[in-house]
């Protein structure tokens, strides 16, 4: 199954959000061997929700290989998809 994670090359990769803060692979992993995804058909809400944004950036929806259908795909398939890992000091 393929599912989409956003990436920008200066913040990495949308790991999610919690309390209205957003988290990014290169800013502050806190921990988290997951990023959130997802499927094809949702990138027009997407799209919309990276609008949304108070300062929206400039962000790649890239495919990503994975087996789960839980909403995240794993940092190894982040990698494998040729994204850069995180959470390298943890």
């Amino acid at each position: 199954m393929t599912r989409y994670v956003l990436y920008n090359k200066e913040l990495g990769v949308y790991l999610g959000s919690s309390m209205g803060m957003g988290f990014w692979s290169n800013l502050d992993p806190v921990g988290q061997a997951h990023a959130v995804s997802w499927p094809e058909e949702m990138l027009d809400v997407v799209r919309e929700f990276i609008d949304s944004w108070d300062d929206p950036v400039d962000v790649e929806m890239v495919p990503v290989k994975t087996s789960t259908q839980d909403g995240y795909v794993t940092m190894t398939e982040c990698v494998e998809a040729g994204l850069p890992g995180w959470n390298r000091h943890a």
